[in-house]
């Protein structure tokens, strides 16, 4: 076997080959490229990319703490487990951020590189394990968080391209003063600095962990609780408002309705104060002084008394004597004088066999009975049989009203009786002399 000449030489003569060929391979052109563009001429399309014909990678998402509270972050880690010759690419979801690791925070944004997308490890098995952590921070008090749904693209080795999209979730919100002994202020400073320090607005001291270390967030969290928020209880609100509008417009029609039920309120009539005797004395006084007999209104006369001596009985015993007919007011006063005759018979003790007996007797001679039957038979043949009486006949019937009006009116003194037996005999006179 002959030796290779020396390196030198050996150099100098396969340079000496190489450069025209790669000259030639330069002039040359390659088969299947385009020309040089023209101006004018259309941009080359860009072909899709092919679709991935392997297994995709074997995905699951977690995220603690579970439940989780008001303001406090929610740490979302998304594994991928995929053969080396597959590459993952994680987008953040959308209403996500990035959690950064201590060293990411202490550097400036600028600097600042996503702890999520360098997170690759391999497993025994020979697979890579890439983890992509992201956080949720609920800003409302609702029941629960959404998760939003993460896309994973891998790309393989041969230029296929696949996605795998994990389904997002929701995790369950914990009530902020849930188990809380003592629910009194909290005092809120940086996580990792003393209150002191944070009262004063110093910065942290060098060596002190950073504020967005997860641990040390989740123990400023788990000592201080986090930043409580003021909530409108609308369905409470609502409800207070419709009962508030239900009742001041309750109230509103009430004072509406009283208003126009007082205007349409009909005036009662105007009620004499004066005793029925007075009233009816005054009346026959006024009668008497127009002298209407003299006059030839004689018709016209009788009808006034009638109505004067009926007034003075509707009045007196409480019927209404100025709507009924003469009959219905006898058959009204024989019954009024029978149950004070009976009163005053019962009073005695006597038997309901000597009552019979005594009662009908003492209707018979009853003065105010026969002077007011009298009185409304003569003053309706005179009103309704054209009997045309003389004016001495109307002096009498004028007298005989004020008789009617002596013998029933109210006394004086309660002790003295009126319109019963006594004025039998007492008003046997003015009831003859009336006749």
């Amino acid at each position: 076997m002959s030796r290779l000449p020396s390196t030198p030489a050996f150099c100098l003569v396969l340079a000496g080959l190489v450069t025209p060929a790669f000259g030639l391979a330069q002039d040359a052109p390659v088969s299947g490229a385009s020309s040089p563009s023209t101006p004018g001429s259309a941009p080359p399309s860009v072909a899709p990319p092919r679709p991935a014909v392997g297994p995709p990678p074997e995905v699951s998402l977690a995220c603690a703490p579970e439940p989780v509270m008001v303001g406090e972050p929610l740490i979302c880690t998304l594994t991928a487990v995929h053969p080396e010759t597959v590459s993952i690419a994680v987008p953040l979801p959308a209403g996500a951020a990035e959690v950064l690791s201590i060293a990411d925070a202490a550097r400036s944004p600028a600097d600042g590189e996503s702890a999520a997308a360098a997170a690759t490890t391999r497993r025994p098995d020979g697979r890579l394990e890439t983890l992509r952590r992201f956080q949720v921070v609920p800003q409302e008090p609702k029941r629960t968080v959404k998760v939003p749904a993460v896309k994973v693209i891998y790309t393989e080795a041969t230029g296929g391209v696949g996605e795998v999209e994990v389904p997002g979730r929701k995790v369950p919100l914990k009530r902020l003063l849930e188990n809380v002994e003592n629910p009194a202020f909290r005092t809120f400073q940086a996580p990792g600095q003393p209150p002191a320090q944070a009262s004063s607005g110093a910065a942290p001291a060098a060596g002190a962990p950073a504020s967005g270390d997860p641990e040390v967030r989740a123990r400023f969290v788990a000592a201080h609780g986090p930043v409580p928020f003021v909530t409108t209880n609308w369905p409470a609100l609502i409800a207070a408002i419709v009962l508030g509008g239900g009742l001041l417009g309750t109230l509103i029609t009430v004072a509406v309705s009283r208003w126009l039920a007082a205007r349409r309120r009909v005036v009662a009539p105007w009620v004499d104060p004066r005793p029925a005797h007075v009233i009816a004395l005054a009346a026959l006084d006024a009668l008497q002084a127009e002298s209407l007999p003299e006059q030839g209104r004689m018709k016209e006369f009788y009808f006034r008394l009638s109505e004067i001596v009926r007034a003075y009985l509707e009045k007196r015993y409480a019927f209404a004597a100025l709507e009924m007919t003469s009959d219905e007011i006898r058959a009204r006063y024989r019954a009024l004088r029978r149950g004070v005759i009976e009163g005053e018979l019962g009073a005695r003790g006597l038997s309901a066999p000597e009552l019979a007996l005594l009662i009908p007797e003492r209707l018979g001679q009853d003065a105010a009975l026969i002077a007011v039957e009298d009185f409304l038979a003569e003053t309706d043949w005179v009103k309704f049989a054209d009997f045309a009486p003389s004016e001495s006949a109307a002096d009498t019937a004028l007298r005989a009203a004020r008789g009617i009006v002596a013998l029933t009116r109210e006394a004086d003194d309660p002790a003295t009786p009126t319109g019963g037996a006594a004025s039998t005999a007492g008003g046997a006179a003015a009831a003859g002399g009336a006749a």
